[in-house]
């Protein structure tokens, strides 16, 4: 939810739902670690934000690295 604000929020129209979707997707995050007992990753290392970043990325289907051939 927060990664897909990005899009949204590139028109001013779709400004203000982008804004929510950035919070709440902020707040959903918290939330959940709060109830697992457990503080981000990023909280120890920043580049842990970049990680997640790229692994939502290939999870929807963008192709960033190849397979090694074995």
């Amino acid at each position: 939810m927060i990664l897909a604000s990005i899009p949204v929020g590139a028109t001013i129209v779709g400004l203000p739902a982008a804004a929510s979707m950035f919070t709440v997707g902020w707040g959903f995050q918290f939330a959940g670690h709060w109830f697992e007992g457990n503080d981000p990753a990023f909280f120890g290392d920043r580049r842990n934000l970049a990680v997640g970043v790229l692994w939502w990325l290939e999870k929807s289907g963008v192709k960033l690295f190849e397979a090694a051939a074995a």
